[in-house]
């Protein structure tokens, strides 16, 4: 039923923003492009696998919140496709790391190219991510996306320093997904708000949201998946 309940929302979002997603969608298959056919290939796998946008969604959503005049250059669309590149890199990285065959009912890349590849593809999808963030002329969002990485990586760390481990306590687990998922979507609900140049109590009201938001959504991942 929560799950239902949620899919039922992201749907309704989805629908509201409509035209930003489809301005997201053209912008990351344009950036998926490269001079190395198989990168192309494993990307364009990944990144058209199925995955709702959550993240992208959540950026729109915040800058039109806080948005209150029309923009013809709409630099929130840029961040939220660099956001979901940093998504898709991550899940390049973990599947290498967790040795994951499928996600999302289908095989990982690194099933279907090996280890070495997907790591390097993943290198690739985390540069063009950093490419779209200075599109924003922002450095305050340039550094808060580059924080957000380093976070990541230090929560991918933390777990697999703990892999395995039966001694591993509930202040533990938090900390592993509130580096790797929460960071993320705290950052994608910021930098909505942050390209609006709105006031900082709205734009950290929204970091918070987007993190707890983050904390619920790999809470019920993890319980669903067990």
């Amino acid at each position: 039923e929560i799950k239902k309940d949620f899919n039922y929302c992201i749907e309704e979002l989805s629908s509201l923003c409509k035209n930003d997603i489809n301005y997201i969608n053209a912008i990351i298959l344009e950036k998926l492009n490269s001079n190395i056919p198989l990168v192309h290939e494993i990307a364009s796998y990944l990144i058209n696998s199925g995955g709702k946008r959550l993240r992208p969604l959540l950026t729109c959503c915040a800058f039109h919140m806080c948005n209150n005049q029309t923009n013809k250059e709409q630099k929130h669309q840029y961040l939220a496709a660099a956001i979901e590149f940093i998504h898709a890199a991550t899940l390049l990285h973990d599947d290498v790391i967790d040795k994951s065959k499928n996600r999302r009912g289908k095989l990982t890349a690194n099933e279907i190219w090996g280890n070495k590849t997907s790591v390097l593809v993943g290198d690739f999808l985390f540069s063009r991510a950093f490419q779209l963030m200075t599109k924003s002329g922002n450095v305050e969002i340039l550094k808060l996306l580059s924080d957000t990485s380093v976070i990541i990586s230090e929560g991918e760390i933390l777990e697999l320093s703990n892999d395995k481990d039966p001694t591993i306590n509930e202040d533990i687990y938090f900390d592993v997904i509130q580096f790797k998922t929460a960071s993320l979507f705290g950052a994608a609900c910021q930098v909505g708000a942050m390209v609006t140049n709105v006031q900082q109590e709205k734009t950290e009201a929204l970091k918070t949201f987007g993190a707890n938001f983050g904390m619920a959504f790999q809470l019920i991942d993890d319980a669903i998946d067990y």
